[in-house]
């Protein structure tokens, strides 16, 4: 994961497989295309999976040629009780060859696999993005048609296509004697929010479309009740699941936070409630790449968000002696 500071005040790639499950053949003369438990290559709904295996209710969509024809598409696999499962379901022929792509979750009305990653639009509401995944390509597959052959059941490797954003956020010092802070929201303004995924070489192509930018919001109520770096999310832990990109401006970003009085404190220069407060992320900082975890992390300053001016000390100067006064004994 890469940790970026934003100037304010200032402002994983796990191998694995599970158990395979290996769909039943329903007549000794035929091969059954089964599905083993799909893994998720390396590193990482806005809520995005995490791990290397997909968990129950997961769906993908499956593509597949026999021989240079279509054999599969678009084909609803979802994975129940353990096993991948799908219908109506389909045999081998002996002696042809067969190509398997895939990408997760499953969608409706996919009739290519390139169309779920052709000019692809990222949602604005969390709650409907998807950690949107592909799968490498299986090739090779034949069944010689003798009857004690044994079929592998496909086991497909998926990747993340997306980026994943997410802010952090802390207090400067301990205020917590005197105010209660809470984040209520961080808006990411400008982003990109449409591309086409090159499944060949894994790389985006960004819209270049002025219309296509959307500005992402995170509601939140995280108090911030230390120094310590806690991460803003939705009550669902939603994060900002992006398309991968290199911002051709700098990105502003919008935080609105509550101030409440705490322990008894009153403060007559100042007024609580929400106090909007801005930052900027810079084109360097704002490189994002396929499969990446970015997290933007904020110190807030509140004498500089209250506009405060504490009474403060310097360093207090003493006067010095007189010189010595020297006078004889006799004279004492």
């Amino acid at each position: 994961m890469k940790k970026l500071l934003l100037g304010l005040a200032i402002v994983s790639l796990l191998a694995g497989c599970s158990k395979s499950e290996v769909m039943q053949e329903n007549d000794s003369a035929k091969k059954a295309i089964g599905f083993d438990q799909a893994y998720i290559g390396k590193n990482t709904k806005a809520a995005p999976v995490t791990g290397t295996s997909f968990t129950e209710g997961a769906t993908m969509g499956v593509f597949s040629t026999k021989a240079g024809a279509v054999d599969m598409t678009n084909q609803k696999v979802e994975l129940s009780a353990g096993s991948w499962i799908y219908a109506p379901q389909k045999f081998y022929e002996a002696n042809q060859t067969y190509v398997f792509d895939a990408y997760a979750p499953y969608a409706d009305g996919v009739t290519n696999i390139n169309d779920q990653f052709t000019n692809y639009v990222v949602s604005t509401d969390l709650a409907a993005q998807e950690d949107l995944m592909y799968a490498t390509q299986i090739t090779g597959v034949q069944w010689d048609g003798q009857e004690g052959t044994t079929m592998a059941p496909v086991q497909f490797s998926f990747k993340h296509a997306l980026s994943q954003v997410k802010f952090s956020a802390r207090t400067y010092a301990d205020y917590s004697g005197y105010y209660t802070l809470t984040v209520r929201s961080i808006t990411l303004k400008g982003v990109v929010n449409k591309g086409t995924l090159n499944r060949g070489t894994d790389t985006w192509t960004p819209s270049t479309t002025p219309t296509d930018k959307a500005d992402y919001e995170i509601t939140s109520n995280l108090v911030l009740n230390s120094t310590a770096m806690q991460t803003i999310t939705t009550a669902n832990n939603d994060v900002f699941m992006l398309i991968p990109q290199s911002a051709t401006a700098n990105l502003e970003v919008e935080i609105v936070i509550n101030v409440a009085f705490a322990g008894g404190h009153t403060d007559a220069t100042v007024s609580p409630g929400d106090k909007t407060i801005k930052a900027t992320i810079s084109t360097a900082n704002a490189v994002w790449g396929r499969n990446k975890v970015y997290n933007y992390q904020l110190n807030l300053n509140l004498d500089q968000i209250l506009n405060l001016r504490p009474i403060i000390f310097g360093e207090p100067t003493i006067e010095d002696w007189a010189l010595e006064e020297t006078i004889p004994a006799d004279q004492a």
